[in-house]
């Protein structure tokens, strides 16, 4: 393997790779490879895949690259990894990842940081555990299921101007904090005590749902930037009322919150920070 570049091109290959340096795994020109099955070694260098589709990989580098891969799966072990593009792949990690771009249903096992780039489309399955996770929303349509996950989350819905976007968030046993954004999004933070953040300056337009607030008893509601006092807070809780099925719903300045399960007479101030 002189150029350490791997365009396998037959219907089921498997390779086992192991260099001292780079590695790139091309997904090949025209049709792309079937279930191909490799084990990559590249001690500290690089490993580049590009491009693959309904294929296997065990990857132990310095630094992994993933692009535009289809169908695959990835165990990555001992490298910090980037995956960019590519739709309905599942990566199981115990280094950083940076996810971004990516479409279709998509699942990602990690013991490292995990950072998340949504975009329109993705439907991913997050189970995070050790180290903090972060979920950045864009415009369109996004859902993410952290069920599994026991390490905090953070949680940012889309903040563009395009008030078309609609975000579904489970995060897991962690203390998470839920950014509401400028769109819809139904939030549910699990059983950690987690914050639900609105903030004035970022949010306008759009409604939240809060899914499982009594589910915690140390959740709190973040008002930020809505120039709020206890007594104004107090007259905001005073004036809100309950939808048709007896939950709490607030209207703030510029954004609606509703939350399931709850009362408006169950909701205190103490429940909230200003």
């Amino acid at each position: 393997m002189s150029n350490n570049i791997v365009t396998p091109t037959t219907y089921s290959d498997e390779e086992s790779l192991v260099s001292n340096s780079a590695v790139t795994i091309q997904g090949g020109s025209g049709v792309l490879p079937r279930y191909y099955n490799c084990t990559v070694t590249a001690m500290n260098s690089n490993i580049m895949v590009n491009g693959t589709q309904n294929s296997n990989f065990n990857v132990m580098g310095g630094t992994t690259t993933i692009n535009g891969a289809q169908y695959s799966n990835f165990m990555i072990s001992g490298s910090p990894t980037t995956v960019s593009g590519g739709n309905n792949n599942n990566f199981n990690a115990d280094g950083s990842l940076l996810f971004s771009q990516g479409t279709g249903f998509n699942s990602i096992v990690n013991t490292g940081q995990t950072f998340i780039f949504g975009t329109d489309g993705l439907n991913l399955v997050l189970r995070s555990y050790n180290s903090d996770a972060l979920f950045v929303a864009n415009e369109g349509n996004e859902t993410l299921n952290a069920a599994g996950s026991t390490s905090p989350i953070t949680v940012y819905a889309s903040q563009t101007s395009n008030h078309n976007t609609n975000l579904v968030v489970t995060t897991g046993s962690g203390n998470d904090e839920l950014d509401a954004g400028t769109g819809n999004s139904t939030l549910n933070g699990g059983a950690g005590n987690n914050i639900f953040v609105f903030n004035k300056d970022t949010d306008a337009g759009g409604r939240t749902v809060i899914g499982d607030f009594a589910v915690s008893a140390g959740n709190k509601i973040s008002l930020y930037n809505y120039n709020l006092t206890q007594d104004s807070l107090g007259a905001l809780l005073a004036s809100s009322h309950n939808d048709s099925n007896g939950n709490a719903v607030l209207n703030l300045d510029n954004h609606q919150i509703t939350v399931q399960g709850v009362s408006i007479n169950n909701l205190h101030t103490e429940q909230f920070n200003i």
